[in-house]
């Protein structure tokens, strides 16, 4: 260690080797600081200019930016080399004069480092100059640099012409103390030094101290992408921002449902049970049950109320500005109607998107499936609502994007709408699309089996929907086709999807029927707050969406598979029936998605590995493959491969623990969010638990140890096993599993390094991509709503 006050983090950037995505982002606060300098005490400066990345990692790189000392001083002059030697000998007089006064004098032997020169004093143990207090040590450094002082005013031989300065003193590992130095031919160089080492010195805190339990907290940081509690958990191959099957974890940055801090909290299991046990009598299967009309009824007289709020709001004129720009409504310019045109006055609280796009064209209204509206001004108090479990919450608005809003919703002032196809590059297009075929396929499991609907939401590749039918058998071949014929039956229909606003008891009263739903409500929607629920035909189902306008948009489906589930993803909880589905627009996509299925059949890598003989999986550990001789081999190839790259990319592979005190994932922040994806136990009466993932260790590895801006950039490799509990129903062969092993690494840096290290991790991934002949797609994070740090370095880290 050279000098104990250079690095400070300020940036990190994620890449993966060994992924399908690549997501680059700004996250996560360390540093490299010790003991006491001549400058300013270091503050924090941790910031994240990083959102949540697609999952389904199975590498990861770290790029960790360390704002220090750049360029410093000491480049080789003779001149410059000369004056060091000579002041080396007068800091040598003035650490004897204090350390030894009146003893034997110390054997002091200088160290010339790139910047300065340091002396290593060693003493006995009951020498009071050895203290490591931070006093003792800044008081020893004031009386050294006294007595300097006093030297150099006397002009001490050889020194008329050098400008000296102590920069540290601080204890090291071997019990010694070590006096840093620098000098300078001239006081300009020594003021632009000590201004380069205070930039860095004040940038941020060491590591080390800000994990040090109990004084700090890493609370609130947003977290890379294979430790990301939001999403880091779902497994290959998920659609960006939807739900993945088996696990409702959400997109981006996006919590399970759309809530307020004040609504978010979790179903209490433990005080209310299995929801079945409410029921008034034992669920039975039965076609159209009774409340079915009961509801209904219940849904009508709601609706009057909301009709006739509805009536109260202004209906003004209003501006719709298109994505092109082109303005429609109040100020457009006026338009040459064609006999057949579709046109109308926009006003507020009744004009919608599906309004806007007959005026562009029928056939794109015809197409249309959802829009994104942004709304510049409105006109009226607007509807504010909380709460859903739907898994549409991550395709909610961005800044730019907008909001999703249905097409037939009525829009509430002046906006900016822009309509949505299937084929739109807006992915959110799909998921809505999808989402409303979860209803009509949750209608019909209603309508044939009388079942009690949980969620349904859109995932990659379509939609499912869970639903408590009881302790019985599984749904059969026989009752699939039947739903298939339900749901045809519905889509024949054009059942239109109609959006009502429910208050809290209303939305209880409309579902009093299902323990499942009303459990929902109880825990998710704050009190005298008001959610949304969607009704199409007599299906109707406690939801945010938005919808098609009409089941008859759902023009190709096919009802795939059932699964077992359970309430919650809790083993011990009510048993479910998770029905699987896919739909489109055309039966010509639909028969194209088909014929891929059964290609992909044949790819399987589960049926690949089993017939290799690669590995294997047994149900005594459920998500933890065995690897066979042959896949043994594959497998250490492939580590092989990738630590040749490491080494010749310069890092170095580090082996760290698999378990630590869980106190070290309540400092990073994982055990407020990522707790219950844990494997945790007691060890002497303190609870531990198996890593999920390298990030918190490899940064107590940086922070053990004071650190120089010389050893930058650090990479660190890791091949470290990680244990994640995911659900059982939820483990798929070798891409959902329990227990792996990543090519993982951080790398810690200066700011100044980031470009470079960002680049080579880039070139790292698509040298690795090419040797696999695998395609892959960039993606740039920008700034979360919730982010750590100072606007000017969020600025500088999206501005670069």
């Amino acid at each position: 260690m050279l000098r104990s006050t250079r690095p400070a983090v300020a940036f990190i950037a994620r890449t993966a080797t060994t992924r399908q995505s690549f997501r680059t982002g700004i996250s996560r606060a360390s540093s490299a600081l010790s003991a006491s300098t001549g400058v300013s005490e270091p503050i924090v400066r941790s910031f994240s200019p990083y959102q949540k990345h697609r999952n389904g990692s199975t590498s990861s790189t770290s790029v960790v930016a360390v704002n220090g000392v750049n360029g410093a001083s000491g480049d080789g002059d003779t001149e410059r080399e000369v004056i060091r030697r000579t002041a080396a000998r007068v800091v040598s007089k003035a650490i004897q004069r204090v350390v030894s006064p009146e003893g034997s004098e110390l054997e002091l032997t200088p160290t010339f480092i790139n910047d300065g020169f340091y002396y290593d004093i060693t003493q006995s143990k009951d020498s009071s100059s050895t203290s490591q207090t931070k006093s003792e040590l800044e008081d020893l450094k004031a009386s050294i640099q006294t007595e300097l002082d006093q030297l150099m005013a006397g002009e001490c031989e050889g020194t008329s012409d050098a400008y000296i300065s102590l920069t540290s003193i601080h204890a090291t590992e071997s019990s010694t103390l070590r006096v840093m130095a620098t000098a300078f031919e001239s006081l300009e160089a020594l003021q632009s030094y000590k201004t380069t080492v205070d930039k860095a010195q004040t940038a941020t805190q060491t590591f080390g101290e800000l994990v040090n339990w109990g004084t700090g907290s890493l609370d609130g940081l947003e977290f890379c992408l294979c430790c990301n509690p939001t999403t880091g958990m779902m497994g290959p191959g998920s659609m960006p921002g939807l739900v993945n099957p088996g696990n409702q974890s959400l997109g981006p940055g996006r919590t399970q449902t759309r809530l307020t801090d004040a609504s978010s909290g979790k179903i209490n299991t433990e005080v209310m049970g299995k929801p079945s046990t409410l029921l008034s009598s034992p669920f039975v299967p039965a076609k159209n049950p009774a409340w079915l009309a009961e509801r209904e009824s219940i849904y009508d007289t709601i609706k009057q109320r909301r009709d006739e709020e509805l009536a109260l709001k202004p209906q003004t004129p209003i501006q719709v500005v298109l994505p092109d720009g082109t303005l429609m409504g109040r100020d457009a310019p006026e338009r040459v109607v064609k006999e057949g045109d579709y046109d109308v006055e926009l006003t507020s609280w009744n004009s919608t998107p599906l309004d806007v796009a007959r005026m562009i064209s029928d056939g794109l209204a015809n197409v249309a499936v959802v829009a994104r509206v942004t709304h510049t001004k409105r006109f009226g108090d607007m509807d504010a609502v909380t709460a859903g479990s739907d898994g549409m919450d991550a395709l909610d608005e961005s800044e730019n994007a907008g909001e999703l809003w249905d097409l037939n919703r009525v829009l509430e002032g002046d906006c900016k709408v822009s309509i949505l196809t299937f084929d739109s590059d807006d992915e959110a297009a799909k998921a809505v699309f999808w989402h409303s075929s979860a209803h009509v396929l949750g209608q019909s499991l209603e309508h044939n089996h009388g079942a009690l609907l949980t969620i349904g939401p859109p995932i990659a590749g379509g939609f499912y929907y869970d639903a408590y039918m009881g302790d019985g058998d599984g749904i059969s071949e026989k009752q699939l086709d039947e739903l298939e014929t339900e749901f045809k039956a519905s889509v024949k229909r054009k059942e239109k999807f109609e959006r009502l606003v429910v208050t809290k008891d209303e939305a209880l009263e409309l579902f009093q029927y299902s323990p499942f739903k009303t459990a929902l409500i109880t825990a998710k929607v704050p009190e005298h707050s008001r959610t949304t629920v969607y009704r199409n035909g007599d299906l109707i189902d406690l939801c945010m969406g938005p919808h098609v306008p009409h089941t008859g948009k759902i023009k190709a489906f096919k009802v795939l598979r059932s699964s077992a589930s359970q309430w919650l993803g809790d083993v011990n909880n009510d048993p479910l029936q998770r029905v699987y589905g896919i739909s489109f627009p055309s039966k010509k996509l639909l028969k194209v998605h088909l014929a891929n299925l059964e290609a992909a059949k044949e790819r399987d890598h589960r049926r690949l590995g089993a017939q290799q003989k690669l590995f294997l999986f047994h149900k005594l550990s459920p998500g933890s493959a065995f690897f066979l001789p042959h896949g043994t081999i594959i497998y250490n190839t492939l580590c092989d491969f990738i630590r040749t790259q490491y080494r010749r990319r310069g890092y170095s592979e580090v082996v760290s623990p698999n378990i630590y005190n869980l106190k070290l994932w309540e400092q990073s922040g994982h055990a407020l969010h990522y707790k219950d994806d844990m494997f945790t136990f007691d060890v002497e009466g303190e609870e531990w638990g198996m890593k999920p993932m390298n990030c918190p260790g490899h940064c107590l590895l940086f922070g053990s140890m004071a650190r120089s801006y010389r050893e930058l950039p650090m990479r660190i490799a890791d091949f470290g096993v990680l244990h994640r509990n995911e659900q059982s129903g939820a483990l798929t062969g070798l891409t959902r599993v329990r227990r792996f092993q990543q090519d993982d690494a951080h790398i810690f840096c200066e700011e100044s390094q980031i470009q470079d290290e960002v680049v080579a991790c880039l070139e790292f991934m698509k040298f690795v991509y090419d040797i696999f002949g695998m395609s892959y797609k960039l993606e740039l994070s920008t700034r979360p709503k919730k982010a750590l740090g100072e606007q000017e370095l969020w600025d500088r880290a999206e501005g670069a």
